[in-house]
């Protein structure tokens, strides 16, 4: 029975077997669970980044290093291996010229080995990449901006002027004349930038932009420009009503397209508006320059007469005399006549015979001190040097009025001869008028002095009376005669 058994049962001992089998294999899951938590507790980790940063693979370091947490100095070594990881990625981003990258990482680690000066190398690199790339796509003026932040870096002075320069052609290609010269001026390096600033100068004036063309081309020394910065401002000044200046500017640029024409031109419309306002000496000269343009000529002779009418009024009787002596007879403007005005001076003549300038040819300057019993004193001659001027206003109602101006010299102190005749005088310098004045009268010209006509002369007496105290009299005197008359008017 029992061998029957056990031959009846040839697997019973397989389940053993297999439970054996099955106990191996828990034993390898237990151990690998052993090893999975380790490597993944904080020792675990700190010791894979441990051997991750030697390896200086420092993107594992900074991993395991976080999964360490607080072990030991895990904390430090973190900061240590990120500082290596972004100046790994700084250096290799510089390789493959990828400068953002290379500035990013370089400007997470400042004071990290020299992370400082390869960070304003990388910068530098990367306006400078940045300055080309823009170029290429043609935006000159961002491409200028970034080669402006780095100056001392390669080319980048010329690469700027280059942008400019750029930017410059293609306002000029597209009419912008203005913006074009403005930098060509920029693009300074640039040889041909000059010219082209003329260029664009002589492109305005031949769109009657004067004013801007004026600017452009005082910006240049290339070739003529000054003289065709001249001729733009006289046109910009023409059409603004500035006549006069337009002229100044046509005889600056005397020989180019119009400006001789344009000079004549102005110089009437100067003359016309000078005269207009009653300036006629000035419009007399500009008449004078435009001789032959309209009624320039004929302008010319009512200035002269409009200025001896001026004389005549002013009371310089003598110098209007000549001036309407010189004017057809016939001639007459404005209310005024030559042939009445050169009547009226004939039955003045003896007033227009005074008017000018008289020098003294004779005199003295006295001071005398009387007493109660007694009286002393003493004089000295003038030498000359003092002046007179006479003027003579015929008035509307046929009165004449002299306006004058004098100058003299007056005692104002006495002292005696036995005193080493120290005395006190003063230069006495002033104007007055005479109304309804008579050449037979004497004329007070001051409440001391009195201007009395000879015939050919001028006789001056001035006369101070003084009582400085009780018992004593003072008197000052000036006797003096102007009879030179130097200068007519």
């Amino acid at each position: 029975m029992s061998e029957n058994k056990v031959k009846n049962n040839p697997l019973e001992n397989i389940p053993k077997k297999r439970i054996i089998i099955i106990g191996a294999g828990a034993v390898a899951v237990v151990a690998a669970v052993i090893v999975i938590g380790v490597l993944s507790s904080p020792f675990g980790q700190y010791k894979l980044a441990v051997s991750a940063y030697n390896k200086q693979n420092y993107a594992s370091a900074v991993k395991h290093y976080q999964a360490a947490g607080n072990y030991k100095d895990a904390p430090a070594r973190l900061v240590d291996a990120t500082n290596a990881w972004n100046y790994q990625l700084a250096n290799d981003a510089m390789l493959t010229e990828d400068y953002a990258t290379a500035v990013d990482r370089y400007s997470l680690i400042p004071g990290y080995l020299d992370s400082d000066e390869k960070l304003l190398n990388a910068q530098c690199c990367y306006h400078y990449q940045q300055g080309e790339i823009l170029f290429d796509s043609g935006e000159y003026l961002a491409a200028a901006e970034e080669f402006d932040q780095i100056p001392d870096y390669m080319d980048s002075v010329s690469r700027e002027d280059a942008c400019y320069f750029a930017f410059a052609n293609e306002s000029e290609t597209s009419g912008q004349y203005v913006v074009a010269a403005e930098y060509y001026e920029l693009a300074k390096s640039n040889e041909e930038s000059p010219e082209r600033i003329y260029a664009c100068g002589r492109a305005l004036i031949d769109i009657g932009d004067y004013g801007n063309a004026a600017d452009v081309l005082d910006n240049t020394d290339y070739d003529d420009a000054k003289v065709w910065g001249y001729y733009a401002s006289g046109w910009e000044n023409y059409e603004a009503g500035n006549y006069v200046a337009a002229e100044n500017y046509f005889r600056s640029c005397s020989g180019i397209e119009d400006a001789d024409e344009m000079r004549v031109n102005s110089a009437y419309l100067a003359g016309m508006e000078k005269f207009e306002n009653g300036d006629y000496a000035d419009a007399r000269g500009y008449f004078i320059t435009a001789s032959g343009y309209d009624d320039s000529d004929d302008m010319k002779i009512i200035c002269d007469l409009m200025l001896a009418e001026e004389e005549f009024k002013e009371g310089n009787l003598y110098t209007a005399q000549s001036a309407f002596q010189e004017l057809p007879s016939d001639l007459s403007y404005g209310g005024v006549s030559v042939e009445d005005r050169l009547t009226l001076l004939e039955e003045y003549s003896n007033y227009v015979d005074i008017c000018g300038n008289w020098e003294s040819t004779s005199g003295t300057i006295s001071s005398y001190r009387y007493y109660t019993y007694t009286s002393a004193g003493w004089g000295l001659d003038i030498e000359g040097g003092d002046h007179l001027t006479i003027r003579c206003v015929i008035e509307d109602d046929g009165s004449v009025t002299i306006r004058g101006n004098i100058d003299y010299e007056v005692f104002e102190g006495y002292t005696s001869i036995r005193d080493d005749m120290i005395y006190y005088y003063a230069s006495r310098n002033y104007s007055f008028t005479v109304e309804n004045a008579d050449l037979n009268e004497a004329w007070s010209i001051r409440s001391t002095a009195t201007l009395t006509y000879t015939g050919d002369s001028f006789h001056l007496v001035d006369f101070v009376e003084d009582t400085p105290y009780s018992g004593t009299r003072e008197e000052y005197t000036t006797d003096e005669m102007f009879g030179s008359l130097v200068t007519r008017n």
